[in-house]
């Protein structure tokens, strides 16, 4: 299942080919595994979510999919990451 091209610095060369003790120190997963994991790590992003990646980025926000990110935004405080940014527009009379 291990691949020369796996980085030997990176979490999935430890998890996939390192030794037990280079195993010990990563944490669990907090889900379940997919079982094609090594395959989506290296399928390449598609665009739209190469964007939504980079404005969780340069935003602050969680990354994931909305019912996901809902969680975390209000465990965190982060629900200002989602509102755009400056004043509210002043609504016309």
């Amino acid at each position: 299942m291990a691949s020369s091209h796996h980085r030997r610095t990176g979490s999935l060369w430890r998890r996939v080919s390192g030794a037990d003790e280079q195993r010990e120190v990563l944490a669990g997963w907090p889900v379940d595994r997919p079982r094609n994991w090594v395959q989506l790590v290296h399928r390449p992003m598609r665009e739209s979510e190469r964007e939504a990646l980079g404005q969780s980025v340069k935003r602050g926000r969680p990354y994931g999919d909305a019912a996901w990110q809902s969680k975390p935004t209000a465990l965190l405080g982060l629900e200002h990451t989602f509102r755009n940014r400056g004043r509210p527009r002043k609504e016309k009379e």
